[in-house]
């Protein structure tokens, strides 16, 4: 008699069940490995403001772009400050020089001002709908879709509003291997 499959003793059902088993060991190794060596996690902290890692969850996940942008200022920040401490010391090595180093560290204050306090206005608004959101998910989730488009357009905003002054100080900092 037959089997089923057509084979009387069954070996092409054993031959599929090993194949099976193999690209099941497989899929589950590549996803180990996705998960062990390739998959990144977000970035919940920030160097210059203070944020709560579950409103950047938050944001990281609803609004992946406007987390990006967020990432990016606090790194502007945070190269603005190395720049000034660097520019500092600069000021005292060469004391004769501290007109042409004040100027650049006025362009840094009010550069970094700007944008510190475009930063803090997003992530208040931020703040404001994740606590919405927390209160009722649907209000939460309507105030998320009526100020996304804004608040990656005002962070956007800042970002271009420094962007030589940061193209510079990114090219002095790779130039000088990042030390202050």
């Amino acid at each position: 008699m037959r089997s089923f499959i057509g084979n009387k003793d069954g070996g092409i059902m054993v031959l599929l069940v090993i194949v099976i088993l193999v690209f099941a060991g497989l899929g589950g190794g590549a996803y180990w490995a996705y998960g062990k060596y390739f998959r990144t996690e977000p970035r919940l902290g920030l160097a210059t403001a203070k944020v709560k890692p579950e409103v950047m969850q938050f944001v990281y996940r609803f609004l992946p772009k406007a987390h990006a942008l967020i990432i990016s200022l606090d790194d502007d920040i945070a190269l603005m400050d190395s720049e000034t401490k660097r520019l500092e010391k600069l000021a005292k090595k060469f004391p004769r020089q501290k007109e042409l180093i004040d100027r650049q560290l006025k362009l840094i204050a009010e550069t970094r001002s700007r944008t510190a306090a475009g930063l803090e206005a997003v992530l208040t608004e931020i703040q404001t709908i994740y606590v919405t959101w927390l209160i009722d998910p649907v209000r939460g989730k309507r105030a998320l879709a009526d100020k996304r488009r804004d608040l990656i357009k005002s962070m956007a905003a800042v970002r271009k509003s420094s962007g030589r002054l940061m193209a510079r100080l990114r090219a002095t900092a790779q130039r000088t291997g990042g030390k202050s």
